[in-house]
């Protein structure tokens, strides 16, 4: 649904997104409140798009694993080709109206990622970034496959 949601933004910036298969699936199933964790993927992957480099077409790879050790979580894996970032400024991404570009550089509100650590939050699970700048960025969601009540 997300892709479908973005396919005139993926053509738009004649980029590609790729989704690997994890145990014969595309992605998981992960329990949780569906609206948010469809909002926490079109802003992950709607960043990844957005935040590519003048010239280059963005291309961005989505995968899972299960969490090493932990079977009952998974790791979703979203990577970029675009601009990256210091890694010195990984907890300020997270923080509201907070940007490391200017907003003459691109769109946004600067809420996108605080709402996904939100989400995250509130779905007992954790989001980071490895990042380096003109490198990509590549965000990993930890999330358990079931939510306990």
């Amino acid at each position: 649904e997300v892709l479908s949601n973005l396919e005139d933004y993926i053509a738009d910036t004649g980029g590609k997104v790729l989704v690997e298969k994890a145990e014969g699936l595309s992605l998981p199933v992960i329990e949780g409140d569906s609206t948010q964790l469809y909002q926490l993927l079109q802003n992950i992957v709607g960043n990844a798009l957005k935040f590519h480099m003048n010239g280059v077409a963005p291309v961005v790879k989505i995968w899972a694993e299960r969490e090493p050790g932990q079977d009952e979580y998974w790791r979703i894996f979203v990577q970029d080709n675009g601009i990256g970032f210091e890694e010195k400024n990984l907890a300020r991404i997270f923080n509201p109206f907070e940007r490391l570009r200017a907003r003459s550089e691109f769109d946004g509100t600067g809420l996108g990622l605080a709402i996904c650590q939100r989400i995250i939050t509130r779905h007992r699970g954790t989001i980071t970034a490895k990042s380096q700048p003109n490198q990509g960025t590549t965000f990993i969601v930890t999330l358990p496959e079931k939510q306990s009540v």
